[in-house]
This record gives structure tokens, C-alpha cells and sequence, in this order.
């Protein structure tokens, strides 16, 4: 069936991509990078059209891996290249997206190192937004598959109550809660507003940070992967 959401945003200008000389996206899964794989995955699961935003060191190799690559003749794929000296991270570079996006529309927000099923792709896209918008997370229930040495400093675990996201923490403080899987739908209002707020605050914004300000409002809600894979 088709994605009721055909549009999604991958961010490579995170403080660990921008920095490094090899950064995970351009890692060998098989004989191709992991943001191809990544692509392969959005594409086979219905998806049209691709943001991606790079910056840093490597913005431009991934850049020219993509486009590369016979996947830009299955779907519409642009850029935002926030130059080789970007080194602002991750939340910051999604707010640089903004203009790319009406303040209703809906996509999906996919971390760029990260591999799905196209059926886990399809379940967030169709999942619809909660009432008022706002925002899906996945939440991987079976956490006693990962420790925290299998994954990386910024893993999150989400306390649920139902589907509603009660509260968003860091893997160790947070006991046998389900871990976000770093796959989303987001209205454009709900992700940039809260950007937009949190950085008139002032000081550096964690994606993280977004999420709790999205909880506080009791605007984020879960889709459960159900068994299905993600890497």
C-alpha cells in the first residue's frame, strides 16, 4: 500500500559525522556505505523524496556518494550542505531545514546511520500524528537484547505510558525502558517550533532536548517496532 507520508529528512552533520574523517554513513555494510543502505531501505519502503542534510569533513564525499549512486533515479534527493566547517551538531542542523518545509507538512526524520525494515518504515509513516500534532517515535520494547557497550553515548530510552512518551532519558538512567530506535514522523510545526524555542533560550540544543520539550507539551507518542528489525 502507499506511504501516507512520502517525504523524510536524514541529518549527516551531527557533531561525531561533521568531525570525523570517516564517519559511520560512509562505513562498508557489505560492499555498500551505510547511507546507501539507509536510502535503499526509505526508497523500497515508498518514500519520494529525500532531504539530506550534510556539513563538516566528510559533507561533500557523501555527498558525491549519493549522487553516485543509481538511487537518485528511483526518488527526489537534495541537499543542504552547511559547509565544511559546520560544526554545530545535530539539532542545530535540522534547524537549518526549516524553509524546506510548510508548517503543516508531515515527514519522516531518519537517523542517518541507522537501517530499518521497509515494513518498520512504512508502520511510522502510516501511523498518522497524535491528536493537536506533534510526533511519533519508534521504541524498540525489547530491551534486554542491547547493552549500552552495542550502542553509542547518545542512545535514548523513553518511558511510555500506552503509546504516549511519558519521558525521554539517557540509557543508563532510565532502568528496563524501551529504547528509541531513531526513527520519527514529525509535523514541521511541532519539530521546528520547539527548535525554535529552545534556541532563543540560548545555549547548545540537544535533539534530546527537543524531544522533552515535545513530552512536556504531550505532543509525542510511540509506534512499537513489534519484533521487526532495525540496526
Amino acid at each position: 500500500a502507499p506511504l501516507r507520508v512520502k517525504k523524510a529528512l536524514l541529518s549527516a552533520a551531527s557533531r561525531a559525522s561533521a568531525t570525523s574523517d570517516n564517519p559511520r554513513e560512509l562505513r562498508l555494510v557489505g560492499s555498500h556505505p551505510i547511507i546507501l543502505k539507509a536510502l535503499r531501505q526509505l526508497i523500497d519502503a515508498g518514500v519520494e523524496e529525500i532531504v539530506i542534510i550534510v556539513g563538516g569533513k566528510c559533507g561533500e564525499a557523501i555527498m558525491e556518494t549519493v549522487r553516485s549512486s543509481p538511487l537518485t533515479a528511483f526518488a527526489k534527493i537534495e541537499f543542504l550542505n552547511l559547509g565544511a566547517s559546520y560544526a554545530d551538531g545535530y539539532a542545530a542542523s535540522l534547524a537549518r531545514a526549516k524553509e524546506l518545509f510548510a508548517p503543516s507538512e508531515e515527514f519522516l526524520l531518519v537517523t542517518s546511520d541507522h537501517l530499518f525494515e521497509t515494513a518498520l518504515i512504512a508502520a511510522v509513516a502510516n501511523a498518522g500524528l497524535p491528536p493537536g500534532g506533534g510526533a511519533r517515535l519508534l521504541a524498540e520494547p525489547e530491551v534486554l537484547y542491547y547493552n549500552h557497550g552495542e550502542l553509542p553515548a547518545s542512545a535514548t530510552r523513553v518511558r511510555l505510558d500506552g503509546d504516549r512518551v511519558l519521558q525521554v532519558g539517557a540509557f543508563d538512567n532510565m532502568g528496563p525502558c524501551p529504547l528509541d530506535a531513531g526513527l520519527f514522523l514529525f509535523s514541521a510545526g511541532a519539530l521546528f517550533g520547539a527548535l525554535d524555542e529552545l534556541t532563543a533560550q540560548g545555549g547548545h540544543v540537544s535533539f534530546v532536548r527537543v524531544l522533552e520539550k515535545l513530552v512536556e507539551q504531550q505532543r509525542l507518542h510511540s509506534v512499537s517496532t513489534q519484533g521487526k528489525l532495525w540496526v
